[in-house]
């Protein structure tokens, strides 16, 4: 049974916060927090409003200071390491998130909540190298975690080492077999953020086959086929979506359209724009579309052609 009752003055100053007035919250949790130096909770409930109005500097000293004390007792609760790791990402300070980071680890190299944040934190402080060594040990340790085999696959891919991450992203896969194809797809966006558009490519057509009837991953591999500037490819992949989904083909060859244009390719997105407009005649953006690139080609007759037609249905009023 717990006996806890929290007094009246921390009632008043939850009761704060919960209104949106953390400044006048935080007033009550110093008292509290110098009337019991000992109670972690009031200086972390003082951290959390100092940092909500907007006193962010001395809501880190405290967080650090609770994290200190945390380390000297050799038991991390966690919410001063997320509160840190949030801060210091959000603000771009690697220093101190690397520092941060490290002392956890140091401090409990055995806790895997603590080592998969720390092992994120690394990824986004640009030491991925760190961050393989932590999922490699929690995934030895945890090996049916499909989380922490995606984990250790992304920083995998951070290192370049692409033919280990494959292997750990299909570990994922292997052990969430309903969400597979996602981890697939997880695996094939990380590649294409990295710069391995062929290698994503490649494992978006894996997924192609393994769920026919789902677009997304021939719109996928279409645009990673375009950034590699295999043209003739992308259209085929962009018509392997329309043709599974008919409704939604005009806004597909739009999309590629669009894509083509910022490629500086007029005369190929003057053919997406032509196929949209197919797909659906209606859509009056389309045809706009279509007028600007023939624009853009010195084909002026041709544009004024499409801005005539799109007047007459529309009552001379241009949407």
């Amino acid at each position: 049974m717990n006996d806890y009752s929290p007094s009246p003055l921390r009632l008043r100053a939850d009761s704060l916060v919960a209104g949106g007035r953390p400044a006048e919250a935080a007033l009550l949790y110093r008292r509290l927090a110098e009337e019991n130096p000992d109670d972690d909770s009031n200086l972390l409930s003082l951290a959390w409003a100092l940092n909500d109005c907007g006193k962010k500097e001395e809501a880190i000293g405290i967080f650090e200071n609770l994290f200190s004390r945390e380390l000297e007792r050799g038991l991390i609760a966690g919410f001063a390491l997320d509160e840190l790791v949030r801060i210091y990402r959000e603000d771009e300070n690697r220093e101190a998130l690397l520092s941060v980071c490290r002392r956890a680890a140091k401090a409990q190299p055995d806790d895997a909540g603590i080592l998969q944040t720390v092992g994120t934190a690394f990824l986004h402080a640009g030491v991925p190298s760190e961050a393989v060594v932590l999922f490699e040990k929690l995934t030895e340790v945890h090996p049916d975690a499909p989380e922490l085999w995606e984990a250790l696959g992304e920083a995998l891919i951070a290192v370049g080492s692409i033919d280990r991450a494959d292997a750990a992203y299909r570990k994922a896969a292997e052990t969430d077999p309903p969400a597979s194809t996602i981890y697939l797809d997880h695996l094939a966006c990380t590649l294409m953020q990295a710069g391995y558009s062929g290698n994503a490519v490649d494992v978006w057509r894996e997924c192609e086959d393994r769920q026919t009837g789902n677009p997304a991953y021939a719109l996928s591999a279409g645009e990673g086929l375009v950034s590699m500037e295999k043209f003739d490819d992308a259209f085929a992949a962009f018509g392997r979506a329309a043709a599974l989904r008919g409704s939604d083909a005009g806004e597909y060859w739009r999309r590629l359209g669009d894509l083509l244009t910022k490629r500086d390719e007029p005369a190929r997105a003057e053919q997406s724009f032509e196929r949209a407009v197919r797909a659906n005649p209606q859509n009056l953006r389309y045809r706009l579309k279509l007028a600007s690139c023939l624009t853009s080609q010195g084909k002026n007759d041709q544009a004024s052609a499409i801005l005539e037609q799109v007047k007459k249905l529309t009552g001379n009023a241009f949407p």
